[in-house]
């Protein structure tokens, strides 16, 4: 387990960095954005790949409903995300067939609904070792603490799936 955290410390590392970039270049990103809403093949790593650069309805409604600005909704969702598609395209790993999943603690944490705890969940394959640890503590009836590190390796792990890595300390996040 020692190797898996340095591995992962190392890659969280390179995370990190490509985050400042992403930081940075994201008031100049919309610019790039095709006509499908999405970024070019060459910028996908600044990008999630579930949604458009300028985010979901959800986000729009929610967080973004003082503008109605295309450019403003895409540096803000990718403020949001930063470096979302490198996370999950180059610092992943890969489920494979034969994994070996293991978990310790409190598998029902959750900050929707709010369940307090924590939680460490590894998948192992072959000598490989891949990690999560979440920890969930409400602090108000609407805030809690949430420390999400590692891998994200919830919900049902299937072989051929990535999980992206994950560097995540939120004390303000949302929760009901």
């Amino acid at each position: 387990m020692i190797t898996a955290v340095i591995k992962w410390c190392l890659l969280a590392i390179a995370g990190m960095a490509f985050t400042v970039l992403a930081m940075f270049l994201a008031p100049v990103l919309p610019l790039f954005v095709r006509p499908d809403g999405y970024l070019p093949t060459w910028f996908s790593w600044f990008q999630t790949p579930d949604n458009p650069a300028f985010g979901d309805r959800q986000f729009h409604e929610t967080q973004m409903s003082w503008t109605r600005s295309k450019y403003l909704w895409t540096v803000f969702w990718l403020w949001r995300n930063p470096s979302y598609g490198f996370d999950a395209d180059v610092l992943c790993t890969q489920v494979l067939d034969g994994f070996v999943y293991i978990s310790s603690g409190d598998e029902r944490v959750s900050n929707t609904p709010l369940h307090n705890g924590w939680v460490v969940r590894k998948i192992v394959v072959g000598a490989a070792t891949y990690w999560q640890f979440y920890y969930v503590h409400g602090w108000t009836s609407v805030k809690c603490l949430r420390i999400n590190l590692g891998w994200k390796l919830w919900g049902n792990l299937q072989p051929g799936q990535t999980r992206p890595l994950v560097i995540s300390l939120n004390p303000w996040m949302r929760c009901n």
